[in-house]
């Protein structure tokens, strides 16, 4: 309908900074769910277009932003 949010992210250790250890705390990864599989095929053909890597995981995509954080794209059940 329109209404949107924006989503904010802080860069700490700044631009280039290294991700963190496998086993230390933080962001692994979060989830944005897609309002069905039409929205999810429209990001998958902008992902390919632009040859941004990404991996299927079950039902959804697993994206990584420029520091190595996870994004995955889902099908809101």
């Amino acid at each position: 309908g329109g209404y949107h949010h924006h989503i904010g992210l802080n860069t700490w250790n700044g631009i280039g900074a290294p991700p963190n250890p496998v086993r230390a705390a933080g962001l692994k990864y979060f989830t944005i769910n897609l309002q069905g599989e039409g929205e999810q095929a429209a990001v998958v053909e902008r992902l390919d277009r632009s040859g941004w890597k990404y991996e299927k995981q079950g039902a959804g995509i697993l994206v990584r932003d420029p520091s190595g954080n996870g994004i995955l794209l889902e099908i809101a059940s």
